[in-house]
């Protein structure tokens, strides 16, 4: 007698399946994700953003010879600053700027940093710009929200090494807007 996988298996065996499916090394190789990086590789992108900040907030050193390889990447890039107080229309002035960047530019790219507050509880990004960026849906656009962790400041402590990722991932334009609150310095 025969029956469909799941129904024999029974509900343990269906979580022992889904657990044993799920198990599986999430850990990527620096030295792999740099290699990516000059194909815009965007999982790469964000891999080596996430061990800048890690590193900051590890306060470890390791990411001293990646930072190197990554800054002999880097290609030159303009950087624009976008900053104002809380519902100024931050995100709604980048989202302009980058449909339109796009719309004169269609072969150049764009990347978006944008430093949101963190979260009480998990340290991570509000995300709050994403719901107001309309023009990002494009593989020529590339969005990636950084929480401010315990900098103290509009910015996040990793700013500068995530600025030179998508430089060298060979980003046209990148633009960095920050979380907007406190505005204690001028950092950016």
């Amino acid at each position: 007698q025969t029956c469909a996988l799941p129904i024999c298996m029974g509900l343990q065996g269906m979580i022992n399946l889904m657990l044993q499916n799920c198990d599986f090394v999430i850990e990527r190789n620096p030295q792999e994700q740099i290699k990516r990086l000059a194909q815009r590789d965007i999982r790469s992108v964000n891999t080596l953003i996430t061990l800048a900040e890690q590193a900051v907030h590890d306060h470890s050193n390791g990411y001293a010879a990646l930072r190197a390889t990554i800054r002999g990447m880097a290609q030159d890039a303009p950087v624009v600053g976008i900053t104002g107080t809380g519902g100024a229309g931050k995100s709604s002035i980048t989202d302009e700027l980058v449909r339109r960047f796009c719309l004169d530019f269609p072969d150049k790219s764009v990347a978006i940093l944008a430093i949101d507050p963190s979260r009480q509880r998990t340290g991570g990004a509000l995300l709050g710009d994403r719901i107001r960026m309309n023009s990002i849906n494009s593989n020529r656009i590339y969005m990636r929200s950084l929480a401010t962790r315990e900098s103290q400041t509009e910015l996040s402590a990793a700013i500068q090494d995530a600025i030179e990722v998508p430089k060298s991932a060979g980003f046209d334009l990148i633009f960095v807007e920050t979380s907007g609150i406190g505005q204690g310095n001028a950092g950016i």
